[in-house]
């Protein structure tokens, strides 16, 4: 009976050590496509959390831009503590804009910084409503972004008033020593803001620790099917990047995981990365060349961004329209100077109603070119 339990009891032991043993796997698996070829960036087990805090914490007003909608911002320089760094969450406290609101819809976004007055192409772009229901002030915020920051030291955070709603919600001022970090924007200009203090807007963003990664090495893994990948290559331990050269163009899922005393961890969250030159559809608008992105993200449950780049100026617009042929949504063209330019729909119709679910066009025109995109709203 005693050697039963002894056995028992071995077993038991060996188990605890076999479940104990257990290697934390890393906590993000982010990259990009550079002149065709993928590269990855991970963020190990040993990562830390880094909140970006300009304000002083307490407002002591809640402000807006103007009382008429002139695409009215307000934004804040976020300086990235170390790159690559990953952007998790960005946050703003914002109030109602009067007694009696029942809801407050707005957007927030990180955009890149260009280096200038005037924020770069958007990276993410996310649409809410908050109800006012008790709380007179909330921190309202969009997390899990996943937004890799490795070429640019800095990037923008904004929030965005609707159309239909230019004065709500209103957003926390702290009235304190100003950090030259804050900026309005309003029909298409960007200027600083000095008037007050800083604007309460806030990220979170995820850096490595090599120091206490201690990790043996990490295997990089790839396939043409995320549940279906093979390991190509391993990496030391004090590495997090590793650029790909793919047999063949084409798309190719990836995953890593961490090795430790021997002992794999569980594979990553997996990454779909092209193999190919360039992920923009190239068109002729005369003589000059118009391309045109994918809408991002596709599907959405709110808004889409797509952007354009001409080598010309040239008037750009575009429409919404439902299967069934009817206009939903419209942008007159305008001239804009040559470049890239970035363009989002936010899901609603020209009155500012929510649209249903279902498949919708989008028809971009450049001059007198037109070209036709998909979007599928999921609500």
């Amino acid at each position: 009976m005693n050697r039963i339990l002894a056995v028992a009891l071995g077993f038991f032991l060996l188990g605890s050590q076999i479940a104990f043993s257990e290697v934390a796997p890393v906590k993000y698996l982010a990259g990009k496509s550079e002149a065709g070829q993928p590269h990855l960036y991970w963020f190990g087990a040993a990562a830390q959390e880094s909140s970006l805090i300009y304000d002083a914490g307490v407002p002591k007003y809640f402000v807006y831009v103007f009382d008429t909608y002139e695409d009215n911002q307000v934004l804040v320089r976020f300086t990235a503590p170390t790159r690559p760094c990953l952007i998790d969450t960005l946050s703003a406290l914002i109030s109602y804009s009067r007694s009696g609101d029942t809801a407050s819809t707005f957007a927030l976004s990180v955009r890149r910084d260009t280096g200038g007055m005037v924020p770069g192409a958007y990276l993410s772009l996310d649409t809410q409503t908050v109800r006012w229901e008790v709380d007179t002030t909330q921190w309202a915020k969009v997390g899990g972004l996943g937004i890799l920051i490795n070429d640019d030291s800095s990037f923008w955070g904004t929030l965005h008033w609707m159309s239909y709603s230019p004065t709500s919600p209103r957003i926390g001022d702290d009235w304190s020593s100003n950090s030259g970090r804050n900026f309005v924007g309003f029909a298409g200009n960007y200027a600083p803001y000095f008037g007050g203090g800083n604007r309460m807007l806030r990220a979170k963003v995820l850096v490595n620790n090599p120091a206490s990664e201690n990790a043996g090495s990490f295997w990089i893994y790839r396939g043409t099917d995320s549940n279906s990948v093979f390991h190509i290559a391993t990496v030391d331990s004090g590495e997090f990047s590793f650029l790909d050269s793919p047999p063949a163009t084409g798309d190719y899922y990836y995953r890593v995981s961490r090795w430790q005393g021997g002992v794999e961890s569980p594979l990553s969250n997996s990454v779909l990365l092209p193999a190919s030159p360039t992920g923009m559809e190239d068109r002729e608008v005369g003589k000059h060349a118009f391309l045109l992105s994918e809408p991002f993200p596709n599907p959405t449950s709110a808004s889409v961004l797509f952007s354009a780049r001409t080598d010309k100026q040239m008037p750009l617009g575009f429409s919404i329209y439902n299967l069934l042929g009817q206009k939903v949504f419209s942008r007159p063209a305008a001239a804009y100077p040559a470049g890239e330019h970035q363009f989002f729909w936010n899901g609603r119709d020209d009155s500012g109603r929510r649209l249903s679910s279902g498949l919708y066009l989008l028809r971009f025109q450049a001059g007198e070119e037109v070209l036709v995109k998909k979007i599928t709203l999921l609500r």
